[in-house]
């Protein structure tokens, strides 16, 4: 017959543990993160004038569902990373990223771009992997070429 281990050698991963509870983020906790994590990659994020510098400037106009105009002006000295955070303020993990929309519109040469965004994000904290936000950003983009 086989000897089975003592609970203090067994390997951690296989004891059972009942006493341990699954850890929930508050609603600031999910906020603080998203802030650090689009932080890091905006001051990661090259220049707009070091991608691309032929742009003069790019404008954004954007709103969310329900909401008015707001109005984006950027640099060649700007990062090129876009984030819009969600609207919803019990939004978590969400936003909107138009970094690769600007991008597209500008490696096209286009003049202009216009579409819409889903938030992926969750719609709250006790929501987390359950319920996606589904907030509508609608956006136009304006290039402006030097020369």
């Amino acid at each position: 017959m086989r000897d089975t281990p003592s609970p203090e050698k067994a390997h951690p991963r296989t004891t059972n543990n009942i006493n341990m509870k699954k850890r929930y983020y508050t609603q600031s906790e999910y906020k603080d993160m998203d802030f650090k994590t689009n932080h890091q990659l905006l001051v990661s994020s090259p220049l707009l004038k070091d991608l691309h510098p032929s742009v003069e400037s790019v404008t954004v106009r954007y709103r969310f569902e329900n909401d008015d105009w707001k109005i984006m002006k950027i640099s060649p000295t700007n990062r090129f990373y876009f984030h819009i955070p969600c609207a919803s303020y019990t939004c978590i993990h969400g936003g909107h990223n138009l970094t690769g929309d600007i991008r597209s519109t500008i490696v096209s040469k286009s003049e202009s771009q216009s579409g819409e965004s889903m938030c992926g994000g969750w719609e709250d904290a006790e929501r987390v992997g359950k319920f996606h936000c589904f907030l509508k950003l609608f956006y136009e983009i304006e290039v402006k070429y030097l020369g």
